[in-house]
């Protein structure tokens, strides 16, 4: 997410071949992208197990 927000430099990533890794192929409302997608996938998945985790209890 940081180097699709310019924040971190191309030059400091591993991708070198293919599709760079600061292209930012989806947008949507101006601001969703694939690693805030990804990002809020893990927190929400986390999140139930932690919650199923505590109920266990």
């Amino acid at each position: 997410m940081l180097l699709t927000a310019g924040i971190i430099p191309e030059s400091a990533t591993p991708c070198s071949k293919g599709v760079p890794c600061g292209l930012v192929q989806v947008q949507w409302f101006g601001f969703v992208t694939i690693p805030l997608l990804s990002l809020a996938g893990f927190t929400v998945i986390n999140a139930l197990l932690f919650a199923t985790f505590k109920s266990k209890k």
